[in-house]
């Protein structure tokens, strides 16, 4: 009887705080996956205020939208976006940009097969 309160004692000695921490790990894991989340979140904002910005010239305006394909967790809006952006101007730059916001559609396209 002696021997299983001991028992007892231990396990709740050791258990109890290896629960708690366990408990705070898993915690940290989870802010820390909602922190990325926001982060990338912010990060795809701004590339999208640059292709939206009036004062980014176009081959600014060309990598942001290369770099939309770095998220595709916004998959659908990238794909809809590229499709309602309407190209001012003419001659190549403006047929890059184009071209550029073609190939990201289709890339997010492929990717989500």
């Amino acid at each position: 009887m002696e021997a299983a309160l001991i028992a007892a004692a231990i396990l709740i000695a050791v258990g109890a705080p290896l629960a708690i921490i366990a408990g705070v790990g898993r915690r940290n894991h989870e802010l820390a996956a909602k922190t990325e989340q926001l982060r990338r979140y912010e990060a795809y904002t701004a590339v999208v205020a640059r292709i939206e910005a009036q004062n980014v010239g176009p081959a600014q305006k060309m990598i942001a939208v290369r770099q939309l394909r770095e998220f595709p967790e916004y998959r659908d809006l990238t794909v809809v976006m590229c499709n309602s952006i309407q190209v001012n101007g003419t001659g190549p730059a403006a047929e890059i940009f184009q071209n550029e916001l073609k190939v990201t559609e289709q890339y997010l396209l492929k990717a989500e097969q």
